[in-house]
Order: structure tokens, then sequence, then C-alpha cells
């Protein structure tokens, strides 16, 4: 389980990999790169190996439920979030 922090002090919590505040942010190159392979592969792999592809591909996000604050996977570190409020 994982457990990521808004600057709002709201923690969110991912249970499930279900959770509402939870997405992937993926450019469309990479995700018909993806696509592309996973016709080459998939008469011999499994779930396992798309999934993989994917998690290569993609960064995670959070949308915080109680401020709307989006958190992005940084690109120099996996482990830290980049933050975003909406403008009005």
């Amino acid at each position: 389980m994982s457990k990521l922090g808004c600057s709002c002090g709201h923690v969110m919590a991912v249970h499930t990999m279900q959770e509402d505040f939870l997405y992937d942010l993926i450019p469309v190159k990479n995700f018909v790169e993806i696509l592309e392979a996973w016709d080459e592969i998939r008469n011999d792999s499994y779930a396992d190996e798309f999934s993989e592809l994917y998690n290569k591909a993609s960064k995670e996000v959070y949308k915080c439920p109680s401020c709307g604050r989006i958190l992005i996977e940084s690109d120099k570190d996996p482990n830290y979030f980049d933050s975003y409020v909406k403008e009005d």
C-alpha cells in the first residue's frame, strides 16, 4: 500500500488500485508503441509483459479529492511528485 500526502494536508492511500484519485499519465506515442509491441508478443506472452511495458511508459498521477491538486510523478525521481493547482 502506498500513501501520498498533498500539500493541503490530505493523505491519499492506495489500497486496491481502483481508487477514484489514482490515474496514469502516458503519452499517446508511448501507448501506440506499447500496442504495436503487444501485437508482436501477445501470442507468446501474458498480461504481465503488457503491464511491464505500460508501467515503464507511464507516470503515476494523483488528484487530491480534498483540494483538486494534480500530483504527477517527477521526471527526475519517481519517488517525488510535482504538484499543480488549477488556474481559475
